[in-house]
C-alpha cells in the first residue's frame, strides 16, 4: 500500500503529454517543361558562365538562370531560350541571395586571378528581355 495525499485545492492535475500527430507534407508539382529546356540547352550550348566566361564543369539545372525573374511574373518567357543563361553556382547565389556590395567584392576577387566579371552584361540582357516581354504580353 502506498500513501497518496489528497491533491491541493485550486491546482489542476498535470496533463498527460502526447506527441503531436503530423501528417507528411505532400506537394504536387505540375510539370513546367523547364527540365526539357535545361537539358536541351546543356546539350547545345557551351558550358561557360554568361558573365565571367568561367568554364562550368559539372553543369546542371542549378546553373541555369532566368534573366527575368520571378518566373511566375514572366511566365511567357519561362521557357524562352534566350531568357535562360548559364552561371556558376556561386554567381547564381550572388544574384538571388546577396547584395550589390558582395557582387562587387566578387568582381574584385576574380580580377585578382585575371577573370573579368561583367555584371553589366547581365543587366543589359535583362533590359533586352524586358523590352521583348513588353512587346509580347
Amino acid at each position: 500500500m502506498s500513501f497518496k495525499p489528497d491533491p491541493k485545492k485550486g491546482i489542476k492535475p498535470k496533463k498527460v503529454k502526447r506527441p503531436i500527430r503530423r501528417t507528411p507534407i505532400k506537394k504536387s508539382y505540375k510539370p513546367t517543361g523547364e527540365k526539357e529546356i535545361f537539358e536541351k540547352l546543356i546539350r547545345t550550348r557551351e558550358h561557360v558562365s554568361f558573365i565571367s566566361g568561367v568554364p562550368i564543369h559539372n553543369i546542371g539545372p542549378g546553373n541555369c538562370h532566368h534573366v527575368l525573374y520571378p518566373k511566375d511574373d514572366y511566365d511567357l518567357l519561362r521557357l524562352y531560350e534566350p531568357n535562360i543563361v548559364f552561371l556558376t553556382n556561386y554567381e547564381h547565389s550572388l544574384i538571388h541571395n546577396c547584395s550589390a556590395a558582395q557582387r562587387a567584392a566578387y568582381r574584385v576577387e576574380m580580377e585578382k586571378v585575371s577573370v573579368i566579371v561583367d555584371w553589366d552584361k547581365l543587366i543589359d540582357h535583362r533590359a533586352a528581355m524586358y523590352k521583348y516581354w513588353e512587346e509580347i504580353k
